[in-house]
């Protein structure tokens, strides 16, 4: 190891007596090449170390995305990469020099970049969450309970839909509809969603299939319902099919959201 090295470290340990620590200060204001080196020392060592982050890195993870990428940064398998570094740098640290320098910011730029991929798909799962429960607006539903001679069935579907209860809400709409083998667009609407909180996705599609099929004026809704579904299911390519088709005329059934969501996903 250079003595240039032996002093970083000795700095960076806190190893310098008070006279030492002064003149070497007092070097890297006037020594351009130290100053560099003593940056790249204390970058690597921000990555394949846990201690705290540098002054200069503080301030970027005052965020709530910076946070999320420190929780990636100390997860499990980031941490086994940055122990691997470690040991590398470890070993080769007796013959360290600028190509070996050089190398362990490559890897240290391989953890960061490991930790940037991970937090960006965290961010797409997270955002399609919360774009659908944006989207779905179940409060705007209409009632299904409007008269005293309500079907039973109908009346426990809604109640337990209200409740969240989507398995019980789904069991009472279906058995309405074979009861009764009334078609009600509103129901099959309620059920398409019992459904898709399910997780029943299959299902859901089938039941908004049958819905565009019907004569009944809510059939335009279909696409829209489907298209909630493909939003759920984390599937960008058939959500995005099903959006232009709903934006291609602006007289469609929530044309507007429909054009807002499929900016939001581009």
């Amino acid at each position: 190891m250079s003595d240039t090295l032996k002093r970083i470290d000795a700095y960076l340990d806190g190893e310098m007596t008070s006279k030492e620590l002064l003149e070497f200060e007092e070097e890297v204001k006037l020594n351009k090449d130290l100053a560099e080196e003593l940056r790249l020392q204390e970058e690597m060592r921000a990555f394949y170390t846990d201690n705290e982050w540098p002054d200069s890195t503080l301030s970027t993870i005052k965020t709530e995305e910076g946070e999320k990428l420190v929780d990636v940064l100390n997860a499990e398998q980031t941490k086994k990469i940055k122990t691997t570094i470690n040991e590398v740098i470890t070993t080769a640290q007796p013959s360290r020099n600028k190509f070996t320098a050089k190398l362990v910011g490559i890897a240290a730029a391989v953890v960061f970049c490991v930790a940037v991929s991970a937090l960006f798909f965290l961010n797409k799962e997270a955002s399609y969450t919360e774009l659908y429960a944006e989207a779905i607006a179940k409060e705007e539903f209409p009632s299904l309970i409007s008269r005293s001679e309500d079907h039973p069935k109908l009346v426990a579907g809604q109640l337990a839909f209200e409740a969240k209860n989507y398995k019980e809400a789904a069991e009472n709409f279906q058995a309405y509809r074979d009861e009764t083998r009334i078609s009600n667009p509103i129901t099959d609407i309620y059920l398409g969603v019992s459904y898709l909180e399910l997780g029943s996705y299959e299902a859901a599609l089938s039941t908004f299939s049958n819905l565009a099929d019907s004569d009944a004026l809510e059939s335009v809704q279909a696409d829209w319902y489907t298209a909630l579904v493909y939003l759920k299911k984390e599937d960008e390519k058939s959500l995005k099919e099903i959006l232009e088709r709903i934006t291609s005329n602006e007289n469609n059934y929530n044309y507007e959201k429909a054009r807002a969501l499929l900016k939001k996903i581009d």
